[in-house]
């Protein structure tokens, strides 16, 4: 009678193991989707930076520029649109990433 409970109690401890596993690869995915996410925001804001930068040393000497409230805030956006850009990911796609990061 110990036997049938033993294995039993060792299959459940195999499943959540491979449960365990699953959600710490996916985890691990999650975070490199966020850390691409957060560098391309990244570069795209000091892209905009450099560029207002540029424009601006490129005046006449003298010259003023009012402040322009229009830059695009690299954090704005919903989370839905955060999902919607992330969803193209698949998880073979970042095993580099993952490999190099962990």
């Amino acid at each position: 009678m110990d036997r049938p409970r033993d294995s039993l109690c060792r299959r459940r401890q195999e499943e959540k193991a491979q449960r365990d596993r699953k959600w710490k690869k996916e985890m691990q995915l999650l975070e490199a989707i966020l850390e691409l996410k957060v560098a391309n925001e990244t570069a795209e804001f000091a892209g905009e930076f450099f560029d207002l930068v540029e424009q601006r040393n490129s005046l006449p000497s003298g010259t003023t520029v009012p402040f322009d409230d229009g830059i695009a805030d690299p954090f704005e956006g919903d989370i839905a649109a955060a999902e919607a850009s992330a969803s193209h990911f698949e998880p073979d796609d970042l095993e580099w990433f993952l490999q190099d990061s962990h």
